[in-house]
């Protein structure tokens, strides 16, 4: 697809009211960008950083469904909620590269919170939990690629009946404490199979912990953001005029198809966090975003080590049928699958999911995506030498519009010169 066809088709559905707007930032490696999938999984490429290039940065209608709503920018600041994931894992990798953490360690030497986890088999015909005694302790390299046996509340539907018969809680959609929203039992033994879930929150309770409870977000400033120049980006942004003045409106579909404000109530901007969540709590614009992209497709070195780096992107999980099981037949497959046709395989990396087949004109294998709940996607196809984002504030996750706009943007990006 070029880039011509893809405006054409992004144009015409914000000038039909079926989206508001979305920012698109994509970046390549230049000179030879192109290498085998062998030097990409070993780390065998060039020891030569190779330049990279932010070759296409442009945004789309507007910011919101307000009849005042400003035009979208790339620098429009947004809620990229599962987008944080990526910051997180690296943010952990730095950890393990430090010393301070360890991938195949139980993390209960860090959280105590796992010293003796209960695994969730069912309920009994009284209501009551049937539980057990997990034999195993999730280690780092299980919590980052979703195998450590955490579900989400609000996904799995035994974590549902346990968060409201057993905890007795109401519905909850907004980020409380990672210990009220995660601390929750174990769905199956730690490396059985792969399940989505709230494993890199703790994560990143595990970065605090070893660098003296910091704060993530200070930490993240620090380690990620202020290394790459990301100054639109935060846990707080209540905290942050500059972020605020950039924010957009949060846009939903009435029942006649056509954009109107979002009412969800879904995660709300609030003051005063107890946590920074590192699996769904970041605010950031695509121009930012896009420089952690950048870094890893180009293996500059500033977040993570080459050797780190290529270890980043392997896939970690012996059996991809569950993930890719998961994400094509799950229940959440709209959401989760970011564009891709439901033929595609999978695995995980430590930074993220993992396409494991050529899906021609969008992603070369070995490509390393996700996205977040508001429908907002990235993706880093380091054998096609090429990243991008595509940045939108809609809900609910799963929009099949924008789903299709992604794919579009995806295959204009792998076809660009």
């Amino acid at each position: 697809m070029s880039q011509a066809e893809f405006e054409s088709v992004i144009t015409k559905a914000v000038s039909d009211r079926v989206v508001s707007g979305a920012a698109c930032v994509a970046g390549r490696r230049d000179g030879n960008r192109a290498i085998t999938l062998v030097q990409d999984i070993h780390g065998f490429a060039n020891d030569e950083v190779i330049p990279g290039t932010v070759f296409y940065e442009k945004a789309f209608g507007k910011t919101g469904a307000e009849a005042d709503a400003l035009k979208m920018q790339p620098d429009t600041v947004v809620w990229v909620a599962s987008c944080t994931k990526l910051l997180t894992s690296i943010s952990a990798l730095q950890c393990v590269e430090r010393g301070l953490l360890h991938l195949d360690k139980p993390v209960s030497e860090v959280l105590a919170e796992f010293n003796s986890p209960d695994v969730l088999t069912g309920f009994d015909d009284g209501g009551k939990p049937i539980l057990r005694k997990s034999t195993r302790i999730p280690t780092l390299r299980q919590m980052l690629t979703h195998s450590s046996g955490q579900g989400y509340y609000g996904m799995a539907p035994l974590l549902n009946r346990y968060w409201s018969d057993v905890l007795a809680r109401e519905p909850d959609f907004a980020n409380s404490s990672v210990r009220y929203s995660c601390d929750l039992p174990l769905l199956f033994e730690p490396g059985e199979r792969w399940e989505y879930g709230g494993s890199i929150d703790w994560v990143g309770k595990m970065v605090e912990r070893v660098n003296g409870n910091v704060k993530l977000g200070e930490y993240m400033k620090k380690n990620i953001w202020d290394v790459l120049g990301m100054t639109l980006t935060t846990f707080r942004p209540l905290e942050h005029d500059d972020v605020m003045s950039r924010m957009g409106g949060r846009t939903s579909r009435d029942e006649s198809g056509k954009i109107t404000v979002d009412s969800s109530g879904w995660f709300p901007i609030v003051p005063d966090l107890e946590d920074d969540y590192g699996g769904n709590g970041l605010y950031t614009c695509a121009s930012d975003y896009v420089k952690v992209l950048m870094s890893l497709l180009v293996d500059d070195g500033k977040l993570l080590k080459s050797q780190t780096v290529a270890e980043f992107f392997k896939p970690q999980l012996d059996d991809g049928r569950h993930i890719t099981e998961y994400l094509v037949k799950g229940p959440y497959s709209a959401a989760l699958l970011s564009g891709l046709p439901p033929d595609s395989q999978f695995n995980h990396a430590l930074g993220g999911a993992l396409v494991t087949n050529v899906v021609e004109g969008q992603h070369e294998r070995g490509t390393m995506f996700w996205g977040g709940l508001p429908n907002s996607f990235w993706f880093i196809d380091r054998v096609r030498g090429v990243c991008g984002i595509y940045v939108s504030y809609f809900f609910p996750p799963g929009d099949s519009v924008t789903r299709a706009l992604n794919t579009s943007f995806q295959k204009f990006v792998h076809a660009s010169p």
